[in-house]
């Protein structure tokens, strides 16, 4: 009997079934990888690429920190390219984008709007009794504001009041978009508010915030 136990080895078909079957399955997905691969090379190239390039948007991503929307009114002017900018702007340090400082005479105002939107961190509007009667070109310009909110940017619009909302004119895309811009983010200022008045600096912050 002994001489046979020194004859007698284990069985390994098992361990070898198991380690030929992990190889033949390897190598199955490699050839299914390749097809896939070299079927679909161009567009695993520019996703690749949109990956590697996605980020999270930043305030320093941007030209400017905001886009201030105000009407043709003479006053609403005054609001924004005086009183805004010496409140905002000159005390605070935050770069607002000015239509009648920046726009050249006689551009195309919708291509303009587009591009301040995009080139702004937020978009802030002024509304008025002018602003709200306007609803031709104020009214494109709510439009494309409210189509800039994002899951990446949901605090993107700032709204200020400049009087009682309830006595202003029903603006239809006013409306639609108070209902996506948070609480936090609608401010009611008096035009005769002075720069150096604490709402000027919440209105700077809001501009400001990551998020």
């Amino acid at each position: 009997m002994a001489q046979w136990m020194s004859h007698w080895r284990r069985c390994v078909g098992v361990q070898m079934f198991g380690i030929a079957l992990s190889a033949f399955l390897l190598q199955l997905l490699s050839i299914v990888v390749t097809f896939i691969v070299v079927r679909s090379w161009t567009q695993l190239c520019y996703a690749w690429k949109a990956i590697r390039r996605y980020r999270l948007p930043r305030r320093h991503h941007f030209h400017r920190d905001a886009y201030i929307v105000y009407s043709e009114a003479q006053d609403d002017v005054i609001l924004a390219c005086v009183t805004l900018r010496e409140a905002v702007e000159e005390r605070y340090g935050v770069r607002l984008l000015l239509r009648d400082r920046e726009e050249l005479p006689g551009s195309v105002r919708a291509e303009n709007v587009v591009q301040h939107i995009d080139d702004s961190w937020k978009v802030v509007l002024l509304v008025t009794r002018d602003f709200s009667q306007d609803e031709w070109a104020c009214g494109f310009t709510v439009q494309q504001a409210q189509r800039s909110i994002t899951d990446t940017m949901p605090d993107r619009v700032i709204i200020v009041f400049l009087e009682e909302p309830r006595v202003l004119p029903a603006m239809p895309s006013l409306q639609l978009l108070l209902r996506m811009v948070p609480e936090r983010n609608i401010l009611h200022v008096h035009r005769d508010t002075p720069p150096q008045h604490q709402i000027w600096k919440t209105l700077a912050d809001l501009i400001t915030a990551e998020h």
